[in-house]
């Protein structure tokens, strides 16, 4: 399991709603929601962001919205190997929180983090890092075919 850019889930998986949530809002995607995760100066090749705001604007018009979390936010569930990678300067993740839920899994996580990058890393200069660590780990943890 790969976690990219992931929240930390509360400490006590909260309950889940006592009668289910109404549908989601479907808030319209907006140039400035899409553009909102490239926050780091200079992280970027020259119209990269103009080319991701295009393609999110068209490929997602409706902004996403953050629901069921009771669902996820038991790590210790998890049986599957698991990379955490995130840039050190996104706003989403809470390295401390992060690190902390990792450790509770049974035989830990990898954690990769991304000096000088943020919620957009895959897209930045440290593209290369983010695909070597996700290839890296998929190899490791990929059974041999044969």
């Amino acid at each position: 399991m790969i976690l990219y850019g992931s929240p930390c889930p509360p400490n006590a998986p909260p309950s889940p709603p006592a009668t289910p949530p109404g549908p989601p809002a479907r808030a319209s995607n907006t140039e400035a929601a899409a553009r909102s995760d490239f926050i780091t100066p200079d992280a970027l090749e020259p119209g990269v962001a103009d080319a991701f705001v295009a393609a999110a604007l068209a490929a997602d018009p409706v902004k996403a919205d953050w629901r069921d979390l009771h669902v996820w936010a038991d790590f210790t569930r998890l049986r599957a190997p698991v990379l955490a990678i995130h840039g050190d300067r996104d706003p989403v993740v809470t390295p401390s929180c992060l690190q902390e839920r990792l450790a509770q899994l049974p035989g830990g996580a990898q954690i990769e983090v991304l000096a000088g990058y943020d919620h957009a890393a895959h897209l930045e200069r440290a593209a290369p890092r983010f695909v070597a660590a996700v290839v890296g780990f998929v190899r490791k943890h990929s059974a041999p075919r044969g």
